[in-house]
């Protein structure tokens, strides 16, 4: 049964005389219990402006695939996991997946114009699910955690103490990974009401987002923690 799985979503994308690229897709594929289904990663050649933290000009070009040899790869991953029925305007039935991603508005929109650019059909539904909106719901719901200080993938899973390594960071297969972990770990705490704050989580709080007041005056008079307004910035990974 195809009931129920996700599609989570990582691109790496680069800037080259103001234009944005796709030049890394990966996803994994979870049930609806978020076991892994399957995965898939590929890279797309980069122009001689571009250069990528993991790996090198000359290398990476050499391992990249044509642009829409990929997209049709890709297409057929997310048939393959597709699980929303869908009705074409002629008729026939068809299936598309349910994508997840970490600021789904960005990843969503390159998506689209990368498929549109090669003249294929996306096979992913419209309405992508977004693991910052779902961080971004979940400390509304319970008011009195001390969300972090932004909503980066990185910070989100320290937050909530999943793994995320600086110097593997920005690879598009372990970002997506990172993203199926987090989005894992808020299901988790967010079937619980009111969900308590680790030992870790609530120092990471206190330093990012809120005034620490708590403990004895120089008077000897208690002090009262209370959180620090800030205004929110845009997510970005």
């Amino acid at each position: 049964m195809r009931s129920g799985r996700l599609v989570f979503v990582d691109l790496e994308t680069a800037e080259a005389s103001g234009v944005w690229s796709v030049i890394q897709v990966a996803a994994v594929a979870v049930s609806s219990t978020l076991h892994e289904l399957g995965s898939f990663e590929a890279k797309l050649p980069v122009s001689r402006t571009v250069s990528h933290r993991h790996s090198d000009e000359s290398t990476w070009n050499r391992e990249a695939k044509p642009l829409q040899e990929v997209a049709k790869s890709f297409g057929e991953f997310l048939r393959e996991h597709a699980s929303i029925p869908m009705t074409s305007v002629e008729g026939p039935s068809y299936r598309v997946a349910q994508i997840v991603a970490h600021n789904a508005e960005f990843d969503g929109a390159m998506l689209r114009a990368w498929f549109d650019q090669t003249g294929l059909f996306f096979p992913g539904h419209y309405r992508m699910l977004c693991t910052v909106q779902r961080a971004i719901w979940l400390f509304q719901e319970a008011k009195h955690q001390v969300p972090p200080w932004d909503y980066k993938l990185g910070t989100l899973c320290r937050y909530f103490s999943v793994e995320y390594r600086h110097e593997e960071a920005h690879d598009a297969l372990y970002d997506v990974r990172a993203t199926v972990e987090l989005y894992r770990a808020m299901t988790a705490v967010s079937g619980r009401a009111g969900f308590a704050r680790s030992g870790r989580a609530r120092r990471f709080g206190d330093t990012a987002r809120t005034r620490d007041r708590r403990g004895i005056g120089a008077d000897g008079s208690p002090r009262v923690w209370s959180p620090t307004p800030r205004k929110e910035r845009p997510a970005r990974r």
